[in-house]
């Protein structure tokens, strides 16, 4: 009696060892969903971080991203720059469909330079805007004339 229920649990922890990997794997999946503005434009390069992993990805020209989840309890960051940075519980959903709000504050502090990107606040030089009527309206051979004394 003692040798047989000493088989039954080397029987019972081995299946348990077996069983156990299995269970782990079938516990992760894939998530995927589109990424849009307010408007319903899609939103190509806005970056997506599951916050439970540290697995992230980035939406492609369409706006559409998959990612590798844990569980329902897994929390998505999506930010793209421009908009305001949401979170969201994964649950059960297979397919999500994301809408990210313009953040005007955010752009305001941006320049667009030739070479770069830089805040408003690191600039030392001056600033102007320049429209495209404004560059239509000058007849040079390079840019970098049209350019020239525009304020």
């Amino acid at each position: 009696m003692k040798h047989s229920m000493t088989k039954f649990i080397q029987r019972l922890l081995l299946i348990c060892l077996i069983a156990l990997p299995a269970y782990g794997e079938a516990a992760a999946r894939n998530v995927s969903g589109k990424i849009t503005d307010s408007g319903n434009q899609p939103i190509p390069g806005a970056a997506v971080l599951n916050k439970a992993n540290g697995l992230g990805s980035i939406s492609d020209l369409d706006g559409r991203f998959s990612i590798e989840v844990n569980g329902p309890a897994d929390v998505l960051e999506i930010s793209c720059l421009g908009f305001t940075t949401k979170e969201i519980e994964v649950g059960k959903a297979e397919n999500l469909v994301v809408v990210l709000e313009e953040d005007a504050l955010l752009l305001e502090d941006v320049v667009v330079v030739g070479y770069g990107t830089q805040k408003k606040a690191s600039i030392t030089g001056s600033v102007a805007n320049v429209t495209n009527n404004d560059l239509i309206k000058t007849k040079s051979g390079s840019v970098a004339n049209t350019l020239v004394g525009k304020r």
